[in-house]
């Protein structure tokens, strides 16, 4: 043996009796249902009213008018004579550029031919007047519009006389003598005519009966001369101008 001592031994505890327990009633709960999910309510959109379309008729679009480059500034002077650059027009330009032109040509072509018409239609009316001018001239000739002197009397006759003449071709000049240009058309009454205008251009007096004789003279020369043209002679006198 040895000489330990013996150890104190552990009491010994009793354990507590457990009380007698009481049943617990619980009351029973239904088992919660699962929640559903809800969907949110359909709202529908306001119906809207669409507007009539009215078919728009074809519109051609706008030519568009491509901007024009900017013109670059001169270069500079230099001693050695430097290549001109030679500017070229895009395709856009120049189709712009195109119908400009082509407008103001025949805007041009429109105010020539007005131009032109206008021109012929004056000359027409002319030629159409002269006709007419013809036969005033002549009832000027032989009873003046207006009271007018015995020597200016004489030289409307002697006019006449020429007219006729000039009708049937013959003509004078300023250097040949009255009573020359008788003698050498040779018709019936301008040599008497002749001699009265050469009395007046001198300065001798001439009485009624002279002027009676020339008016007479001067008309039977007229209708002699005028006897002996064609009918396209006369037609082609009435729209000479000057007569004589």
């Amino acid at each position: 043996w040895s000489n330990t001592q013996p150890s104190n031994p552990t009491p010994v505890i009793p354990s507590p009796t457990p009380e007698p327990q009481q049943p617990t009633f619980e009351p029973e709960v239904p088992p919660t249902p699962p929640i559903q999910p809800v969907d949110p309510p359909v709202v529908e959109p306001p119906l809207i009213a669409q507007e009539p379309t009215v078919a728009m008729p074809n519109v051609l679009p706008e030519p568009t008018v491509a901007p024009q480059p900017q013109p670059e500034p001169p270069a500079p002077a230099t001693t050695a004579s430097a290549p001109r650059s030679s500017t070229k027009s895009t395709p856009a330009s120049s189709r712009a550029q195109r119908p400009a032109s082509s407008n103001s040509t025949s805007e041009l072509m429109r105010w020539l031919s007005a131009f032109i018409a206008a021109i012929v239609a004056l000359q027409l009316l002319r030629f159409l007047f002269r006709p007419l001018r013809r036969a005033i001239a002549l009832r000027h000739l032989r009873k003046p519009f207006w009271e007018e002197t015995v020597d200016q009397r004489v030289s409307n006759w002697w006019q006449l006389v020429l007219v006729g003449l000039r009708d049937a071709g013959w003509r004078t000049s300023a250097d040949e003598a009255p009573r020359e240009f008788a003698k050498r058309v040779g018709i019936d009454g301008v040599d008497k005519c002749a001699a009265i205008l050469d009395r007046t251009r001198h300065g001798i007096r001439i009485d009624g009966d002279d002027l009676e004789q020339m008016s007479t003279s001067a008309e039977a020369a007229y209708r002699s001369a005028r006897s002996n043209t064609s009918t396209v002679a006369r037609a082609a006198a009435q729209i000479r101008w000057p007569l004589a």
